[in-house]
């Protein structure tokens, strides 16, 4: 049987196999997810391109093993998840600093950091003689738990019904307070409220603010459409408070638009106290905080949260057009929440990763790193929006510009390519120039704007 290449487009030879695989393929370095039954198998013959000669760079034990020489993870690799097991997964974020023609209220996204390396630069040698004791006696143990967990995922199903009832096993905080006078006004009459969800435990999601933004002039009930953004610039190792400063330049233009926003923390936040230029500080701050961001699906259920306060307290609001938006990080958690909360009804992502767990490959690898990120590596195979291309039912637009430094244009045009083949709605906004950031401010928002206006 053959499959065709989503990367170059060349048909690979294959030979049925009882268990999925990722693979590379030996034209372009693309890697397929082949399922059970269609899987590649054997040495580099078995898949060189059809009717050419078989690659001869690859390997022979390159398609024997599902992990060999590649940089990704098992296919159904399980992780943790409130209320049930879920197939892992994450993208970083990161960007470089934005240039000078960025708005200067707000930092760019995080850098990215070879967190596994700086981590053992500074760790002590007994620290690791420390380390290898503990594996030594934990080892069968960890072998035990992996092999359950990889039970349980395989019983329950789908990634995304997995997705799903991790989601459902979580509450909505049972309070959620009035929206109340607001805190700051516009001169275009938008006004900006201020609203802090606190409820007594601390299950995900139950501690979160919200910076709402209300359209000018009056609107009749249900009439009005919603935008969900995130704040950016995490390497969505840890979540984000909403006290680093105003975030007027993506939200405000969408409530001068007519349109509420809200928008909302993330779990996993790294206090305001820890000096994100001191590499070993800061990797002590993401540790302590990876747990939480993990166990808000990476602030999915944050997000969920703010759909719900905006259903339940502001009547405005149309619940036919719920838009999940974001840049960078947030734009990866737009795509995520839009994959897993069946309510957005549009998605607007601008320069996000959306295969998180390539991206992430040399800190997977690291053991230092899965050290102090436990449970990383399943986590950002389930948190890469490219790997749940099937759980996307909502109208999406992706904006990309073709010199990203950070996030390649080819995976947006990846990306974009499977969402229509597997047949959702998508639009594609490219742009030519501008970098990471500056060309969502200026021609991505203003072009999600337009397209929201005419969605009906």
């Amino acid at each position: 049987m053959q499959i065709r290449c989503a990367g170059c487009q060349k048909i690979l030879r294959v030979t049925p196999q009882d268990k999925p695989i990722r693979v590379k393929c030996p034209g372009c370095g693309t890697i397929l997810q082949v399922p059970a039954g269609e899987s590649l198998a054997g040495g580099p013959a078995d898949v060189g391109p059809t009717g050419g000669s078989p690659p001869t760079n690859i390997p022979n034990n390159a398609f024997d093993d599902p992990f060999a020489n590649l940089p990704t993870g098992p296919v159904n690799a399980p992780g943790s998840f409130p209320g049930g097991s879920f197939p892992g997964g994450a993208y970083t974020g990161g960007a470089t600093p934005p240039q000078s023609s960025a708005p200067p209220s707000r930092p760019n996204v995080a850098p990215r950091r070879n967190v596994g390396e700086a981590a053992s630069k500074k760790f002590p040698v007994w620290g690791y003689l420390a380390i290898a004791a503990g594996v030594i006696v934990i080892t069968p143990i960890l072998c035990c738990g992996v092999l359950g967990l990889i039970g349980m995922s395989r019983m329950k199903g789908t990634p995304s019904v997995v997705m799903t009832e991790g989601l459902k096993a979580i509450p909505v905080p049972s309070t959620l307070p009035e929206l109340g006078p607001p805190v700051q006004e516009f001169p275009s009459g938008v006004t900006m409220h201020r609203v802090e969800i606190r409820s007594s435990d601390s299950q995900p999601g139950g501690n979160m603010s919200l910076r709402i933004y209300m359209p000018a002039g009056e609107h009749a009930a249900k009439s009005t459409p919603c935008v969900l953004v995130a704040p950016a610039g995490t390497p969505l190792l840890h979540g984000s408070s909403l006290d680093g400063g105003d975030y007027h330049d993506e939200t405000l233009p969408y409530s001068e638009a007519g349109f509420v926003v809200v928008h909302y923390s993330i779990d996993g936040a790294i206090p305001d106290s820890v000096n994100m230029n001191n590499e070993q500080a800061y990797t002590k701050a993401m540790s302590a905080a990876f747990p939480l961001f993990k166990n808000s699906g990476g602030g999915i259920v944050n997000g969920r949260n703010a759909l719900e306060y905006a259903l339940a307290k502001i009547d405005i609001v149309d619940p036919r057009r719920i838009c999940a938006a974001g840049h960078s990080s947030a734009g990866t958690l737009a795509l995520m929440l839009a994959a897993s909360e069946p309510r957005v009804t549009h998605c607007a992502a601008y320069a996000a990763a959306v295969d998180v767990e390539t991206r992430m490959a040399e800190l997977i690898a690291d053991p230092v790193s899965k050290l102090l990120f436990s449970g990383v590596e399943p986590f950002l195979h389930w948190y890469s929006p490219i790997n749940h291309i099937d759980d996307f039912r909502c109208k999406m637009l992706v904006f990309h510009s073709r010199d990203d430094d950070n996030v390649p244009f080819v995976d947006a045009t990846r990306f974009v390519g499977l969402i229509k083949d597997q047949g959702t709605n998508v639009t594609f906004v490219q742009t030519n120039q501008g970098g990471h950031y500056t060309p969502m401010i200026t021609e991505g928002i203003p072009a999600a704007i337009q397209w929201l206006s005419e969605q009906k």
